[in-house]
Formats: C-alpha cells, structure tokens, sequence
C-alpha cells in the first residue's frame, strides 16, 4: 500500500508546486522545468500506473506517451472551439490528472481491501 501511495502523492505534490508558479506568475527556469515534468510526465503517469505493467520502463514509456496525447488532445480541443487560453489549458490538464490520481487511489483501496479479505478456501471453517 505505502509503494501505491508514491506516484499519486509525487503526481500532487507536482501540480501544487506548478499552480503556484503559474498563479504567483514566476519567470524561472524552474517553472520551466517543473512545466515540463509535469505535462510530460505526470499527466501521463495519472493513468499509466492503472495499466498495471510489469515493467517499470514501459511504464515510464507509456506515461510520457499518455502525457503527450492527453495535451495535445486538451489543446486541440481548445483551438477547435476557438477558446484557447494557456490558463485554461493548464487547468483542464491538471483537472485530469486530478481524475487520474483518484482512480489511482480507488484502484489502490480496492487491492488493499482485496488483500485483507481471506478467499472461501482459507476460510476457517465454524465450529
């Protein structure tokens, strides 16, 4: 349980520090990079770990690859509908991810739950 809780709390933790850069309107190369960690990889890493693989590497393959598609499904849709802002792009990303790390947390409360209750065949049985 305490591993399901990592990626979640660093995917938060991420998005917090990122809002306050961007509301406190920050000009520092580390805005730029905690911009770029967070729309590369965390966005993506929202819904890669629900996938469940086995390896590490083509998770963190998955999430950057998820992360590109979620933005650039977020803007496109933006400049479609002819309301493109980089605030409110910012902000439906953060809103999915939030989406994603919520599920990440169900699905890590329904393996626990999983975990702590014994299957039929392990059953004592009453006497």
């Amino acid at each position: 349980m305490k591993y399901a809780l990592f990626w979640p709390v660093v995917i938060v933790l991420s998005m917090l520090a990122l809002a306050i850069m961007v509301v406190g309107d920050f000009q520092t190369p580390i805005r730029t990079a905690l911009t770029l960690w967070f729309l590369l990889f965390c966005s993506g890493m929202a819904y890669a770990r629900l996938l469940s693989f086995p390896s590490r590497i083509a998770q963190i393959v998955l999430a950057v690859a998820l992360g590109i598609t979620i933005n650039v499904a977020i803007s496109e849709i933006l400049v479609v509908g002819k309301v493109w802002s980089s605030d409110v792009a910012l902000g439906l990303v953060m809103g999915t991810t939030t989406i994603g790390v919520v599920l990440q947390l169900l699905d890590a409360r329904r393996q626990h739950a999983r975990a702590q209750i014994p299957l039929e065949s392990e059953a004592q049985p009453e006497q």
